[in-house]
């Protein structure tokens, strides 16, 4: 079986190369809270508590390209799956 022929990721408005970012919404629980006198609210213990820090959910929201041509900067939303595996 071969290889898949790879090509530079081409901007639609320049021709130029692109990069690839993706976008992710992360949650963190903090844990119980308190309020101070000034209104600042911060977690309630100093300690890290796995309890709540471990809850960290990532969720990918969109997958986007980039123009690496600083003159164009064109950026869009990308329809086609994204695999972080690097080609080379």
């Amino acid at each position: 079986m071969t290889e898949p022929e790879l090509r530079p990721l081409a901007c639609t408005r320049c021709g130029g190369q692109c990069g690839v970012v993706e976008d992710y919404t992360l949650r963190s629980d903090l844990g119980p809270a308190v309020i101070n006198e000034d209104g600042v609210i911060q977690p309630q213990s100093p300690d890290t508590d796995e309890e709540f820090n471990s809850k960290l959910d990532p969720r990918l929201i969109r997958s986007r390209a980039y123009c690496l041509n600083r003159t164009c900067g064109h950026w869009w939303t990308l329809r086609r799956r994204v695999d972080p595996t690097p080609a080379a």
